[in-house]
């Protein structure tokens, strides 16, 4: 299952707002994990992932520059737990503190 994969065409409309949620389970520690992947070339891309750090990701990069990058302090080294993992694009939101969210198990990370 590890190479499966969901593929979906963006429109344009879609890259204003969006949620991704999902069940995830480490695999492995120690090693980078994509959970969740949107790519267009190298300057507009969109991912959820673990670090090889055993930390979290969200990253968008739009037209080359980094539209927003959120990165957990906390690590997640439990690789028998489920987590619950929400990430939130909304670029209509004035405030670019306000563009991304990230959820782990119900709590929104505040601290990156």
């Amino acid at each position: 299952m590890a190479t499966t994969y969901i593929s979906r065409s963006w429109t344009t409309g879609d890259k204003i707002k969006w949620t991704w949620s999902a069940w995830v389970k480490r695999a492995g520690l120690g090693t980078t994990q994509y959970m969740f992947s949107g790519y267009t070339d190298n300057n507009n891309y969109t991912a959820v992932y673990f670090e090889s750090a055993d930390t979290i990701t969200f990253v968008n990069v739009d037209t080359g520059g980094n539209a927003g990058r959120l990165k957990t302090n906390r690590v997640f080294r439990d690789p028998g737990a489920w987590m619950h993992i929400v990430a939130v694009w909304d670029s209509a939101l004035a405030a670019a503190g306000d563009r991304m969210k990230l959820y782990i198990n119900g709590v929104e990370e505040t601290v990156f």
